[in-house]
């Protein structure tokens, strides 16, 4: 009896130690290039682990201020991440939503790149398309396990603009890994309202099929 409650403290205090785990490395620049000892030390990060939530925050030793947050799930980004890398330059990356993969189109919906109708207009990104890619290129952020991994393509994202010109992720209609799906995903859920497609002059949801491509330099 014994042995078998001693057997159960030790598997109940594994599955504690596994679930809640605290670590903290200390680094001399906030770029982490070299692990240094805490006296030494100008920033240090505390990495978390927390519910099968994996926490990463770099923080400045002699103010506190915050470099940059970040959370992981099952290797994939999760939650809202904060990157201050750059002084005077603060990044939100919003990852709170779910990756969904499908092939299928919405029945009745209009596509205005399929429709031959002269009445129906496409939606528009303000300025063109020109500077859609070019605030794709600014917001994307080439995951570092696909870029450790050498992996590249090209994403077919299912999107919706609705009649407000709001851009909303239906799903991955073709994808390429699930690091570089979900960070495609983000980018159009980021997106600045376009102006949105018509119909004899009057606003409507459309749809579309919208290529983002990661391509490593």
């Amino acid at each position: 009896m014994k042995s078998k409650l001693l057997l159960l403290f030790l598997l109940l205090h594994g599955i504690y130690l596994y679930g809640q785990q605290t670590d903290t490395l200390y680094f001399k620049d906030r770029w982490r290039q070299k692990e240094t000892s805490q006296k030494k030390a100008s920033f240090y990060e505390i990495h978390k682990i927390a519910n099968g939530i994996e926490v990463q925050t770099l923080r400045k030793i002699s103010d506190q201020s915050l470099i940059s947050h970040k959370e992981f799930k099952e290797g994939l980004p999760t939650g809202v991440w904060t990157d201050n890398f750059f002084e005077g330059r603060t990044e939100i990356l919003d990852y709170n939503f779910e990756l969904v993969y499908s092939d299928t189109k919405i029945e009745e919906g209009i596509y205005p790149d399929e429709e031959l109708k002269s009445n129906i207009k496409r939606a528009e990104y303000p300025d063109g398309i020109q500077a859609f890619y070019q605030f794709v290129g600014n917001t994307m952020r080439y995951p570092a396990y696909a870029r450790r991994n050498g992996i590249q393509g090209k994403v077919l994202l299912h999107i919706k603009v609705t009649k407000t010109g709001k851009t909303e992720f239906l799903s991955i209609f073709e994808g390429v890994n699930e690091h570089l799906d979900q960070e495609a995903a983000r980018v159009i859920i980021q997106c600045p309202n376009w102006v949105p497609a018509t119909k004899n002059g009057e606003p409507i949801d459309s749809y579309y099929i919208t290529p983002l491509t990661f391509k490593m330099n």
